[in-house]
C-alpha cells in the first residue's frame, strides 16, 4: 500500500507492503513522489528488493542492545554513552521492529524528547542511533537507511555563564569551609587547570610533578585522544601539596572520589555559595575566558585546555563585557 502525504512545501512518498520494510522518500512535487512509487512497487513486484523477515523479527531494543554491549565499551565516556543506550532502549520507540523504523517515526521520538530535554541531548541521542542502525544495516537487517530523512533538531546555544566578582567571592568562602579536603583540592584544581572532571579523577599521583609543576595526561583519559601536560598555577600546586600530605600514598590523586560524590558535593558547594545556573563544567569556561583575558594568545590557552579545534575552544573562550570595555578605555587614553 502506498500514500503520499504533503508535509509542507514537500511531499512524503510510503510504501507499505508486508514482508518488506516500509519506504519513505520526500520530493518538492506530487509528480516526482509518484513516479517514485511506481518504481518501487515495480522493484517489489519483481524481486528487486530484499525481503525483511529479519527485520521484522529484530527490534530496535535488541540493535541497540548488541551496540551496547560490543562498541560501547571500545569509547571514551563509555560510563555516560552506556547510560545514554539504556535510557533509549527504555523508550516506546526501542519495541518496534526494523521494518517499522523510518523517518516518521524517529521524528516522532524526537518531537516526545524535545519537551523534556535539550536540543543538543537529542542529537546525541541520534548520533548513537545512527551508528547502531549503521551496524544493522551491514548485517544485511535493514535495507535502507531511516535517518536519511530525518530533520535534526537544533543545538542549545553554547553557555556563556561567567563569575561576577562577587560570586568569586562567594564560591572562595563557600570552599573555604568545604571539610571534605578531597573535593576542596578538586575545585580548586578545576578552576586553576581548567581541566575536565573525567580527567580530574583519572590522575594517579606517578603523573603529578610538584617540583616541575606539571600534570602530564595519558592520550586515553582526554577526550580528543591526545595526552598533553597539564601547567599547575601555585595556588594549584600547593593545594596538591596539602593533599598529599593528608592521603599518603595512594594511587588516585583523588583517590575514593566517584562521579556521583563530586555532583552530590558540588551541589551542595553551590547552594552554600548561592550560585545559580552554575555548573562544575562551567570553571572550565571560567579559566579558558580568564587566560584570554590575561592576553594569552589562542596557541598557549589552547595548549592549557587541551582544544584541538579553533571553533570548539571559541565556544569555551567568552571575555566578560566589563573586561571589554576595559580594553576601550585603554584605547581612548592619550
Amino acid at each position: 500500500m502506498a500514500s503520499i502525504t504533503r508535509r509542507g512545501r514537500a511531499y512524503q512518498a510510503r510504501i507499505r507492503r508486508r514482508g518488506y520494510a516500509t519506504l519513505t522518500a520526500t520530493f518538492d512535487t506530487r509528480r516526482e513522489a509518484e513516479t517514485w512509487v511506481r518504481a518501487k512497487e515495480r522493484d517489489i513486484d519483481f524481486g528487486a528488493l530484499p525481503e525483511t523477515l529479519a527485520a521484522q523479527q529484530t527490534t530496535l531494543s535488541d540493535v541497540l542492545e548488541d551496540y551496547r554491549r560490543k562498541v560501547v565499551p571500545l569509547h571514551r565516556g563509555a560510563a555516560i554513552e552506556n547510560k545514554r543506550v539504556l535510557a533509549m532502549m527504555r523508550h516506546p520507540l526501542a519495541t518496534l521492529s526494523l521494518a517499522e523504523i523510518n523517518a516518521g517515526v524517529i521524528e516522532d521520538y524526537i518531537e516526545s524528547r524535545l519537551t523534556t530535554v535539550s536540543g543538543s541531548t537529542v542529537n546525541r541521542e541520534l548520533s548513537i542511533l545512527s551508528r547502531a542502525l549503521r551496524r544493522a544495516r551491514k548485517r544485511h537487517l535493514l535495507p535502507h537507511d531511516p535517518m536519511a530523512d530525518v530533520d535534526r533538531p537544533k543545538n542549545s546555544p553554547n553557555r556563556t555563564r561567567r563569575l561576577d566578582p562577587d560570586e568569586r567571592r562567594r564560591l572562595d568562602a563557600a570552599l573555604r569551609r568545604c571539610r571534605n579536603p578531597l573535593f576542596r583540592t578538586f575545585v580548586t584544581l578545576a578552576r586553576e587547570s581548567g581541566m575536565r572532571r573525567g580527567e580530574l579523577l583519572g590522575i594517579e599521583w606517578r603523573q603529578v610533578n610538584l617540583k616541575q609543576r606539571v600534570i602530564g595526561l595519558r592520550d586515553a583519559q582526554t577526550k580528543n585522544g591526545q595526552g598533553r601536560q597539564v601547567p599547575l598555577s601555585r595556588r594549584a600546586t600547593a593545594a596538591l601539596r596539602g593533599l598529599r600530605r593528608l592521603t599518603g600514598s595512594g594511587t588516585y590523586v583523588f583517590e575514593g572520589l566517584t562521579v556521583n560524590a563530586v555532583k552530590l558535593a558540588w551541589k551542595r558547594l553551590r547552594m552554600r555559595a548561592r550560585l545559580e545556573d552554575f555548573r562544575l563544567h562551567d570553571l572550565r569556561h571560567e579559566r579558558v575566558s580568564s587566560l584570554v583575558e590575561a592576553g594569552w594568545n589562542v596557541i598557549e590557552a589552547m595548549a592549557v585546555s587541551g582544544h584541538k579545534d579553533m571553533r570548539v575552544f571559541r565556544r569555551y573562550a567568552h571575555p566578560s563585557t566589563q573586561h571589554l570595555i576595559d580594553k576601550l578605555d585603554q584605547l581612548a587614553k592619550p
